[in-house]
């Protein structure tokens, strides 16, 4: 077995870009993998995101200093407009229970990287939804309706997980320029606000 050290970054890139979100060839999934969702194109915009990863990975050394894991969140956090000061925030919180523990192996720092972007562009993609869900749902504040959200995230609905899987690579597909067939997602933006009211 490959020691944590030496995993390779486009490895661990490509794990936390497609986990829970896309299976080849051009598959959208829920989060527990149950309900699976054709999406023609989709598999392009995931090599486009991890190779835009890549880039700006490769630019740094990443050792047990914080300096390139926040200079890499704030590169990213241009490409995919999501805030900055969130994405560092996360990481940060992490980085430095992680020294607490007397973690010091950078490699695990770099995975908490990437899954704070990750996270960061997901929470994005959640307000958004709760602004569009607001306006369908005039009786819940935007306040209740993402505290709603977060409990089915945290339940694995699979509606919901899907969902914002689509509206990932959608937002993706839009950010990078790369062409994917239109989804239509009304029927589970139904599902969503019927468990929603």
């Amino acid at each position: 077995m490959t020691p944590p050290s030496e995993l390779p970054k486009e490895l661990i890139i490509k794990e936390y870009t497609e986990q829970q979100i896309y299976l080849e060839p051009d598959i959208i999934i829920d989060r527990t993998n149950q309900v699976k969702f054709h999406a023609e194109g989709s598999g392009k915009v995931i090599k486009k995101m991890t190779n835009i990863f890549s880039y700006h990975a490769s630019k740094y050394k990443f050792k047990d200093k914080q300096k390139p894991y926040v200079s890499f969140i704030k590169e990213l956090a241009e490409e995919l407009a999501f805030e900055e000061q969130k994405g560092i925030d996360h990481f940060l919180s992490r980085y430095n229970e992680m020294r607490k523990g007397e973690v010091f192996e950078h490699i695990f720092y770099f995975m908490t990287c990437i899954g704070s972007v990750v996270e960061t562009f997901q929470t994005k993609i959640v307000k958004r939804l709760s602004l569009r869900l607001k306006r369908k749902i005039p009786h819940k504040t935007e306040s209740e309706i993402l505290q709603n959200l977060e409990s089915l995230s945290q339940t694995s609905n699979s509606t919901f997980s899907l969902l914002i899987n689509i509206e990932i690579l959608k937002e993706m597909s839009r950010l990078f320029g790369t062409s994917m067939k239109p989804i239509i997602t009304d029927s589970l933006e139904k599902e969503l606000i019927s468990l929603l009211t």
